[in-house]
């Protein structure tokens, strides 16, 4: 009750709580109990303080005069667009029915019309304006970016907005977050991403290395210690 603070929306809070047992699970499955906590509860404040505003916000609405007004307003999408889109919809019996195939069906008919013309534009952590599905990716590639240059302020804001961005980021040699700081060793911007973003030092670029192999090169004994320290505790967990 303390960490899931009570909504206008009945059982909320319980159905939080539920969900971060699972959350929680995994974190200790990835990570030394520690790590994991401090992981886990970022991870769940994050998530539960965004359910629990957006709840609160909804709930001001339904209960104002203004509720049974048409606002013909689309979430995410420029308001000229909303009517056009919505006819269309109608029109191509785009709804519910489509079950799992929902969002592709949007999707479709956003790109069709045009992204960059129909969608609002979304701010980058990194300051960008990116709209629609390559929000995400972009996301992925400030992550990368930020550790290859040891940027550690960058990191703590992308972890804090989304934490499984700085997690599951690779590039196109499949090298993480974990593997461009150690190129550059950054032993800060390491030590980081394995105690506080939990990246795993386990993980295989496409070239069948791990981080601490591409540490090698820049000869940080410091930096390999930390590293190769990690991949035993990971060992040992497994």
């Amino acid at each position: 009750d303390a960490v899931h603070p009570m909504s206008p929306f009945k059982g909320q809070g319980a159905n939080q709580a539920l969900a971060d047992g699972p959350l929680l699970a995994t974190w200790l499955r990835r990570a030394s109990a520690e790590a994991a906590v401090r992981g886990f509860t970022a991870q769940m404040v994050q998530r539960s303080s965004g359910i629990v505003r957006a709840s609160r916000e909804a709930a001001g609405l339904l209960h104002s005069p203004s509720a049974s007004c048409c606002f013909g307003e689309f979430a995410g999408l420029r308001t000229e667009y909303a009517g056009s889109v919505m006819d269309i919809l109608r029109e191509r019996q785009i709804g519910a029915r489509k079950g799992e195939g929902l969002d592709d069906a949007i999707w479709q008919l956003i790109n069709e019309l045009g992204s960059d013309k129909v969608l609002l534009p979304t701010k980058g952590l990194a300051g960008g304006n990116y709209t629609g599905k390559v929000r995400l990716d972009q996301y992925r590639k400030e992550a990368l970016s930020a550790a290859a240059v040891g940027d550690i302020a960058l990191l703590r804001k992308m972890s804090a907005q989304c934490s499984q961005v700085v997690q599951s980021a690779t590039d196109d040699k499949g090298r993480t977050c974990l593997h461009l700081a150690a190129i550059g060793g950054h032993y800060q911007a390491c030590r980081w991403l394995l105690s506080e973003a939990c990246v795993s030092p386990a993980v295989l670029d496409k070239d069948g290395k791990i981080p601490s192999e591409l540490a090698v090169e820049g000869q940080n004994s410091q930096l390999l210690m930390l590293l190769a320290t990690s991949m035993n505790d990971t060992r040992r967990l497994d």
